[in-house]
């Protein structure tokens, strides 16, 4: 594994997890809350087991517990290759850490913060939610995917979010890109469980998933990713929240 820009503190969230795991539900719920028209959405804590995405990223092991970080060329691609370099994300690189390709085209990144991250490197800042984490897709049409795979044979059910993390106004008499993403969960590389787009500029700032249940073997896997959408990756960031449950 090779990384990318200087030294530094690793961050690591195992000490974390239980408080964080908690933290994440109850942060996702009012998220979907706030963001969704009809403000519907409302997560339980449960006992049955569960995982999520936030809190269990992991920025020093890929694959990580059932969690990877890979990417791949097209929706339905069976290949999924592990994002090989650590990214630590200048002039941040110490609070945005992730992975990406050799070729830095493909970008599974987090703020590493409980609280809020402005990269305010740009003329047009992207603040990051608590333990945020930002999926990139590469400029030929690479997939950014972050994968589950199942522990055990049972039904799972999977509730979440994509949502733009790229985005702005009319600003000095002037329109600016804005983030447009298809965005899928796909089950072991052959069935779409669900599809929508992230396009800014016309309104659609997120779009959720609530309660997908799906059948899964032990080593099926189920992959959240984010292609290019209008063909162009730019201004592309996309944010995900995802709590899979075993409940069966």
């Amino acid at each position: 594994m090779s990384v990318v820009s200087v030294p530094f503190n690793q961050h690591k969230l195992s000490n974390r997890k239980p408080f964080l795991q908690v933290l994440a539900a109850l942060m996702l719920s009012t998220a979907l809350m706030l963001l969704s028209p009809s403000g519907a959405f409302a997560t339980s804590i449960s006992s049955i087991p569960s995982w999520e995405v936030a809190s269990e990223f992991n920025d020093s092991a890929n694959p990580s517990g059932v969690w990877s970080y890979c990417t791949k060329p097209s929706t339905l691609a069976a290949p999924c290759s592990l994002l090989s370099n650590q990214y630590l994300y200048p002039p941040y690189p110490t609070d945005i850490i992730g992975w990406t390709d050799p070729n830095f085209t493909v970008t599974i990144i987090h703020n590493v913060h409980p609280t809020p991250f402005t990269n305010s490197n740009y003329n047009f800042p992207i603040t990051l939610p608590a333990h945020a984490i930002w999926l990139s897709p590469g400029a030929s049409g690479q997939y950014a995917v972050l994968r589950f795979t199942a522990p055990a044979k049972g039904t799972y059910k999977v509730s979440g979010q994509f949502y733009a993390l790229d985005g702005t106004d009319y600003i000095n008499g002037q329109y600016h890109y804005w983030d447009s993403t298809d965005v899928e969960i796909v089950k072991n590389s052959s069935t779409i469980v669900f599809s929508s787009n992230i396009d800014y500029l016309y309104g659609a700032k997120w779009t959720s998933f609530t309660s997908k249940t799906v059948t899964l073997k032990a080593g099926d896997t189920l992959d959240f990713q984010v292609g290019y959408g209008n063909g162009n990756n730019n201004f592309d960031a996309t944010g995900l929240n995802a709590v899979i449950e075993k409940i069966k």
